[in-house]
């Protein structure tokens, strides 16, 4: 295998520090339905999903983070209307949800009741291993 070793990328107009490309790029992202069978419609290094509950969903990278530090971020939506609209929310590594490898989605309703969505989209952005 070959190593291609650069600083920085030019398009003929702009230079860009490669650093500013692998450090500052999605690493991870994934558009999933929630409802059924889980299943990742398409993604980039999200390699499967488990259902953890109603509204519950862990996202198995491909490729591992370098550390739990790396942050996840995303939205989600169902039907539509007052009682459809939903949130999401990434959970946080300090109650265990978050690992090198993965980390759990929750999603619900305005009133907080945890709801599986037909979209629910991520994005994570960090070091990988």
């Amino acid at each position: 295998m070959s190593t291609l070793e650069v600083s920085n990328l030019n398009d003929g107009t702009t230079t860009v520090a490669t650093t500013f490309i692998t450090n500052g790029s999605v690493k991870a992202w994934s558009n999933i339905n929630q409802t059924s069978t889980q299943a990742i419609r398409d993604s980039l290094n999200s390699s499967s999903l488990t259902d953890d509950g109603t509204g519950h969903t862990r996202i198995t990278y491909t490729s591992a983070f370098n550390n739990t530090n790396y942050c996840h971020f995303g939205t989600s939506s169902g039907s539509g209307g007052s009682n459809g609209d939903h949130g999401f929310v990434p959970h946080n590594s300090g109650s265990g949800n978050t690992t090198t490898q993965s980390h759990q989605a929750r999603c619900s309703k305005h009133d907080s009741t945890r709801t599986d969505v037909e979209h629910l989209m991520h994005g994570t952005i960090g070091d990988l291993a």
